[in-house]
């Protein structure tokens, strides 16, 4: 099978089941805690790739630690309580690290890479969480998904048969701006499918108006998204963040653009009171 016949197949296979688990916020919660430690798994490994027992026993810890805020929604649905024992075990590092004469400059050393892998990905996909939650939550959550969906591969396609000026070269060579352009057209355009789909199965969705415009701020965010994961990935000098999922490379890989255009979206829906009521 070529590459493309597997992203294909594989898609057939996890975008149902991410759709599906956005029914039930238990569910969807599991689903993303799953997602969160696989992500942290590969971000871990940007660094050191563990091979003896007591590595791995640190990998693990780490990737519970980073975890933990979704894991105890997931179990107590208070996330309240995640947080601050996550800034206990924040603590305990940091004691740890003073206890063994660690300076200030080399105990930031230290932390910097945790401190923003608990904003990038802990942060990040605690947002969907959130997002789920609210009114509306789950038709929210299928708009972010197919919007960005659409976006990566109408992007993809565009850019490959029509793409000729870079852009953003120097994170991502294969990036051109006919893609970008193409990308952020194919995810508006989506919302006009998704809002006729939808009403047409008694789903609540806002006016026509205001999905294109909600549409429009995914888009772009699920691009600068993509583009902010391949500089990490420069950074680290790789070519893919893991390899957990077939045909698309790691988790970071598949859901960069879903994490950078939930948090606009949750802000937005949080502002205006809702995805399915606020706009009527």
């Amino acid at each position: 099978m070529t590459n493309l016949q597997i992203r294909i197949l594989t898609a057939l296979i996890y975008f149902p089941l991410l759709l599906l688990s956005a029914y039930s916020p238990e569910t969807f919660t599991w689903m993303m805690l799953l997602l969160t430690a696989l992500a942290w798994h590969e971000y871990l490994e940007f660094r050191v790739k563990p091979k003896e027992q007591m590595e791995w026993s640190r990998h693990i810890c780490m990737v519970f630690l980073g975890s933990l805020p979704i894991f105890v929604m997931a179990i107590y649905g208070d996330l309240m309580v995640g947080l601050i024992a996550l800034g206990i075990s924040l603590q305990l590092s940091i004691l740890t690290a003073m206890v063994r004469g660690r300076n200030l400059e080399e105990l930031w050393a230290q932390l910097q890479f945790y401190v923003f892998g608990v904003l990038y990905i802990t942060g990040l996909f605690l947002s969907l969480v959130l997002l789920q939650r609210e009114q509306g939550g789950r038709e929210a959550v299928w708009f972010l998904f197919f919007v960005v969906g659409a976006t990566d591969t109408i992007a993809y396609f565009t850019g490959k048969n029509l793409g000729h000026t870079p852009f953003f070269q120097w994170i991502s060579p294969s990036k051109t701006r006919e893609g970008f352009w193409g990308g952020l057209l194919g995810g508006v355009l989506s919302a006009v499918i998704f809002y006729f789909v939808f009403k047409y199965f008694d789903f609540s969705v806002p006016e026509i108006g205001i999905l294109l415009g909600l549409a429009g701020i995914v888009s772009l965010a699920s691009t600068w998204g993509d583009l902010f994961e391949s500089l990490l990935k420069r950074h680290y000098k790789l070519k893919e963040s893991g390899r957990s999922i077939p045909g698309h490379g790691g988790v970071l890989d598949r859901f960069d653009g879903v994490l950078f255009a939930g948090l606009p979206l949750l802000f937005l829906v949080l502002l205006l009171g809702g995805f399915k009521t606020v706009f009527h």
